[in-house]
C-alpha cells in the first residue's frame, strides 16, 4: 500500500498543449495572396514570395513561432515596391496634325516644300514615344513643316488666239508686192515674236500691236507696165519660115532651127525687152551663117564625068590585055630562038596602068 501510494505519488502530468493561434498569420497570408505581382518590382515580390514558402514549410508549433511567421511576412509584404505608374502618353494631337497633313493636295504647293513635309511625316509615323514630350515635339515638327510649305503660283492661262490670227495673215502676203526695206522690218518683228516666250497677256497683246503695226507699214512697190515689142522677132521669124531646108548645109540649118524655135517659144511669153532682143539677134546671125548646099550643073551637049572616066577604064583595060597577048608571043619567040629577054609581067601593066589613072 505504502508502495503503490508512493508510485501513485510519482505520477507526472502531461504538459497541456495549447495550440498555437495562427489567425493573424493566416490573416497576413490571405493579404499577401490578394496582390497583384504586376503591382510592385520584381525583386520585392519575389523576397515576399520567398517568406511565403518558409512559412509553408515551417513547422509552426508554438505561438512564438506563429508570430513569429507572421510578423516576417507582414515585413515582406510592407517591403513590396510599386512599380513606377506608366502613364500612356497622349497622341490625340499628333494624329490630329498627322490627319490635317494627309488631306493636303500635293499639286497646290512646291516639289521641294512638299518633300520636307513627307520627310517629317515619314520620321514621325516610324518613332517610337515613350514620354508626352516626344510626342509634342512632333506634333511641333510637323505643324512647322505644315506651315513652311510654298503654294505654287497660280497657273495664268493665256490667250494666243489673236497674235497666232495676225501671224498667220502675215504670212499670206506676197513678198514680191513690197519695198525689201518695208517687207525686212515684218520679218524682223516676226521673227522677235515666234522665238518669244509669253508669261502674261500684256505680253502677248503687245506682240499682236507689234506685228499688225508692221504690217500696216508694208510699202507696196511701184507698179511699172513694160510693153514689149516683138516686131523684130516676129519679121525674124518670119523670114526664117520662108527658107527651104534643103539649100542648106546640115549644120548650119540645125543651127538656124535652134535659134527658131527659141525665138517661137520666146513670143509673148518674154519677161524683159533684153529677151526679146537677144532672141532676135540670135536668129538673124543663124540665117546668116546658113551655107547653101554645093551643085554640079552639066551644060546642054556635054557628058558628065563620070562617063568619061568609064570610057578611059575601058580603054585602060584594053591595053592591058593586048599587052598580055604581046607577052605570051614574044616568050614563045625567045623560047624558040633562045634570046634573053627582060621579065614582064601583066602585073606590071596593071601597076602601071593603075599609077596612070592615079
Amino acid at each position: 500500500e505504502a508502495t503503490l501510494k508512493a508510485a501513485i505519488d510519482a505520477l507526472v502530468d502531461k504538459p497541456v498543449v495549447v495550440e498555437p493561434d495562427k489567425d493573424a498569420l493566416n490573416a497576413a497570408i490571405a493579404q499577401a495572396g490578394a496582390l497583384n505581382k504586376d503591382d510592385y518590382t520584381t525583386e520585392s515580390w519575389n523576397a515576399l514570395q520567398k517568406v511565403l514558402e518558409e512559412i509553408g514549410k515551417a513547422t509552426l508549433d508554438s505561438q512564438s513561432a506563429v508570430d513569429l511567421a507572421e510578423a516576417t511576412l507582414k515585413a515582406a509584404i510592407d517591403a513590396l515596391v510599386d512599380k513606377p505608374v506608366v502613364v500612356e502618353p497622349d497622341k490625340d494631337a499628333l494624329n490630329a496634325v498627322i490627319a490635317q497633313a494627309g488631306a493636303l493636295n500635293k499639286d497646290d504647293y512646291t516639289a521641294e516644300s512638299w518633300k520636307a513635309l513627307q520627310d517629317v511625316l515619314a520620321t514621325v509615323n516610324d518613332a517610337t514615344y515613350d514620354s508626352q514630350d516626344a510626342i509634342d515635339m512632333a506634333v511641333v515638327a510637323v505643324n512647322a513643316a505644315i506651315d513652311a510649305l510654298i503654294e505654287k503660283p497660280e497657273e495664268i492661262v493665256l490667250d494666243r488666239a489673236e497674235l497666232d490670227a495676225a501671224i498667220e495673215a502675215a504670212g499670206k502676203l506676197n513678198k514680191d508686192d513690197y519695198t525689201a526695206e518695208s517687207w525686212k522690218a515684218l520679218e524682223d518683228v516676226l521673227a522677235a515674236v515666234n522665238g518669244a516666250t509669253y508669261d502674261s497677256q500684256d505680253a502677248i497683246d503687245m506682240a499682236v500691236v507689234a506685228v499688225n503695226a508692221a504690217k500696216n507699214a508694208l510699202a507696196k512697190k511701184e507698179v511699172v507696165t513694160v510693153v514689149l515689142d516683138y516686131a523684130g522677132l516676129n519679121a525674124a521669124i518670119e523670114m526664117a519660115n520662108g527658107l527651104t531646108e534643103a539649100d542648106y548645109t546640115a549644120e548650119t540649118w540645125a543651127t538656124l532651127k535652134s535659134a527658131l524655135d527659141a525665138a517661137k517659144a520666146l513670143v509673148n511669153a518674154a519677161d524683159t525687152q533684153a529677151q526679146i532682143d537677144d532672141a532676135t539677134a540670135a536668129l538673124v546671125a543663124a540665117v546668116k551663117a546658113l551655107e547653101k548646099v554645093t551643085t554640079t550643073i552639066v551644060e546642054p551637049g556635054t557628058k558628065p564625068i563620070w562617063y568619061t572616066l568609064m570610057w578611059v577604064s575601058v580603054a585602060v583595060n584594053a591595053a592591058a590585055a593586048a599587052l598580055v597577048v604581046v607577052y605570051f608571043i614574044m616568050k614563045n619567040k625567045k623560047q624558040k630562038d633562045n634570046v634573053p629577054m627582060v621579065d614582064y609581067s601583066a602585073e606590071d601593066d596593071e601597076n602601071n596602068d593603075s599609077n596612070e589613072a592615079n
